[in-house]
């Protein structure tokens, strides 16, 4: 199953490179842009899973740690340690993004207009809140969980929500 999943992806990357290129060359500028507006539907789709997703797992995985840790001494270190680790990360990967944008200069002489403060943001705004984009997870934009409850049975944590 995971050599199959490593050649769908190869796959699709690929066949990305391959519409991409077929789009560029192939179609006006007013044209691809309308077409990277319907692909960027599916992106946004998929982005949007993904997060909704990964905050429930992320909260999951960590109570399910946290539960078989037992000792509370234990948690105390491991929490302080994971801490730790956190704000090194998210320190190092600020100082990096920060660093790299003020060297590279990222879209410097583009001369892109704004759009109105009115403009549509087209049809993907409408067909991607189905998955919804709320705040207050604190983890990215996933969904926020509501009425959720969780479950541990034999190594196992599930977390159950009403729809």
């Amino acid at each position: 199953m995971q050599k199959r999943l490593t050649t769908y992806i190869l796959i699709a990357m690929v066949l990305g490179i391959i519409v991409g290129a077929a789009i560029h060359s192939q179609l006006s500028a007013e044209q691809a842009k309308t077409w990277a507006g319907y692909l960027g539907i599916i992106t946004d789709l998929f982005l949007r899973m993904i997060k909704m997703i990964i905050a429930p797992l992320v909260l999951a995985t960590l109570i399910g740690g946290i539960a078989h840790m037992g000792a509370g001494g234990s948690v105390g270190r491991i929490g302080v340690r994971t801490i730790g680790w956190f704000l090194g990360a998210s320190i190092l990967s600020l100082t990096l993004g920060l660093v790299m944008v003020n060297t590279l200069q990222p879209g410097v002489g583009l001369g892109l207009p704004l759009p109105e403060v009115t403009a549509d943001a087209g049809i993907a705004t409408s067909a991607l809140n189905l998955l919804g984009k709320t705040e207050g997870w604190g983890i990215g934009t996933g969904t926020k969980i509501k009425d959720a409850k969780i479950i541990f049975e034999d190594d196992k944590v599930y977390m159950l929500k009403r729809c």
